[in-house]
């Protein structure tokens, strides 16, 4: 109770780095990251936190709750969303990851990497005319980024294939 917040985590994120390599310093941790939150539960970064360990330990559900929390504080911290829709795709939850990346397109509409998401989303649930739509918008938004703008095309010619437009997908690929 001594400590001001900003010294608490700066504890915590040197656990982090620890507990990557000696796993047995993580249930410490992770009862800290839970005083911490206890203590101070409008402190958005306390909920990134916990969520980063969480991430970093596979735990991607987990994670994203607390992910969520912290936007529910602060919805600004692009990073945040943009971790909450890598750690969907690593557990092919694409209903969430249709949810948050349309949530964040809306906020960041100049970040193609979530047009990537929101895109790829919509083709796992079948809306394959939509996904075209939203990757056509987010391609344009690529600059400098050969890798970025070649999943784009990928999927829009995955998007095109599946919606019968097979000029348009091959046209993508």
């Amino acid at each position: 109770t001594n400590l001001d917040v900003e010294t608490k985590m700066k504890v915590l994120f040197s656990y982090y780095n620890i507990t990557d390599g000696d796993s047995s310093l993580k249930p410490q941790a992770y009862e800290l990251l839970a005083i911490l939150i206890e203590k101070h539960p409008d402190n958005s970064l306390a909920y990134v936190l916990y969520g980063d360990f969480l991430s970093r330990d596979k735990k991607y559900k987990e994670a994203n709750n607390n992910y969520q929390l912290a936007l529910q504080t602060d919805s600004a911290k692009y990073e945040v969303w943009e971790q909450i829709l890598f750690n969907c795709s690593q557990i092919n939850d694409f209903a969430t990851m249709n949810q948050i990346s349309t949530r964040a397109v809306g906020l960041f509409p100049e970040q193609p990497l979530l047009y990537l998401f929101n895109g790829i989303s919509h083709h796992q649930l079948k809306n394959y005319a939509e996904a075209a739509k939203i990757l056509e918008k987010g391609v344009k938004l690529v600059y400098g980024d050969n890798k970025l703008k070649a999943e784009f095309y990928k999927f829009m010619g995955d998007a095109y294939y599946y919606s019968e437009n097979k000029e348009k997908s091959f046209h993508s690929y």
